[in-house]
């Protein structure tokens, strides 16, 4: 639980900098990854739209895992700060509530949305695919959730923003926070459609960003909320795989 004596400027000054650190994971992982996509360029050549997303996605990721070591080493924190072991049944128990969970959402939102004929708004990826028409990069992204993106973002979101909360909040309220700056750090790459279809897909990132929050504070595990959105994200890109080669006119809203 947070200390009595923390006071609100202390709050206040932790928020700004586990804000700050989240821009620092979006934008700094995407400056660090340049340099290496224009050499893999150079040396390569032109890329197929397939293979292009997949170095984009590995550097990042890896410009990320980067990024929380320069967090450590500024802290003189040593690598044990890091909550990653291997999941006990119970801990496996709550990876699959909250994919269930997170699934149930999911669909109620397509649902509704269809339904009342409110859109949401797209991940970017979507638009990519449609550009390019290279329709297997959702098998590289399913493939990648589990190997970059889920892991290289729960450790910098869970396991470093998150948990700098914790001497300045009672970890519930930190898991609120910090499930808020990851929903508004997604902002970017879901403002493909517009203000309105932006703002109705927010709520879902912030519940998003909740269970995997708390279901990290719970455990003390980050290989839970590493599967949980792994899970997640490769159904999803699965799902509009599918409905890609099938040419069905609705799926699953892609978030």
């Amino acid at each position: 639980m947070a200390s009595t004596r923390v006071t609100d400027r202390q709050r206040v000054r932790a928020v700004l900098l586990a804000a700050g650190w989240s821009l620092v994971g979006l934008l700094g992982s995407e400056l660090l990854a340049l340099p290496v996509i224009a050499t893999v360029l150079f040396v390569a050549g032109p890329l197929s739209d397939s293979v292009y997303y997949s170095v984009s996605m590995i550097t990042t990721g890896a410009s990320m895992v980067v990024l929380a070591g320069v967090y450590l080493r500024m802290h003189d924190l040593d690598i044990g700060y890091l909550d990653v072991k291997l999941p006990s049944i119970r801990e496996l128990g709550y990876s699959v509530l909250g994919f269930v969970l997170l699934f149930a959402a999911l669909i109620v939102v397509s649902l509704v949305t269809q339904a009342i004929g409110v859109q949401t708004a797209e991940h970017n990826v979507t638009r990519i695919v449609e550009e390019s028409g290279s329709i297997e990069i959702y098998l590289v992204l399913a493939v990648l959730s589990f190997l970059v993106i889920a892991p290289a973002e729960e450790l910098f979101y869970r396991n470093i923003v998150q948990k700098s909360l914790y001497d300045w909040f009672s970890r519930p309220r930190a898991v609120v926070i910090a499930s808020a700056l990851f929903a508004l750090i997604h902002v970017p790459v879901y403002l493909t459609n517009g203000l309105g279809p932006l703002l109705t897909t927010l709520p879902f990132l912030f519940v998003l960003a909740l269970v995997l929050g708390e279901s990290y504070r719970r455990t003390r595990n980050l290989t839970v909320p590493i599967l949980i959105h792994a899970v997640f994200n490769a159904v999803q890109f699965l799902n509009q795989y599918y409905v890609e080669v099938n040419d069905l006119a609705v799926g699953i809203t892609v978030l």
